[in-house]
């Protein structure tokens, strides 16, 4: 197994979006998870969590390196995306 520090960065590519349905203040956070050469990675695991706590969220992407966390209340997200021989990706306050 390689080293940590002679493994591949993981690029995320994250979209913001709010969606009110129905008189309810939701939205979505979508991304595509590359490597550094452009390519998708796919089956990377995606978890979501609120900053205050409360909130966790779990997806993985799929084959294009895409993944969605819909119906999200509104409010700040932490974020982290793991995947086999790359070093883990995080975004804090999203």
């Amino acid at each position: 197994m390689k080293s940590l520090l002679t493994r591949a960065s993981l690029v995320v590519l994250l979209a913001f979006a709010t969606t009110p349905i129905f008189a309810q203040d939701t939205g979505a956070i979508t991304g595509t998870v590359r490597d550094t050469s452009g390519a998708a990675v796919a089956g990377a695991d995606v978890k979501i969590t609120g900053a205050a706590g409360g909130i966790a969220r779990t997806t993985t992407t799929n084959g294009d390196g895409d993944y969605l966390a819909a119906g999200l209340p509104g409010g700040t997200y932490n974020l982290s995306v793991t995947a086999k021989g790359f070093k883990t990706f995080q975004a804090n306050n999203i």
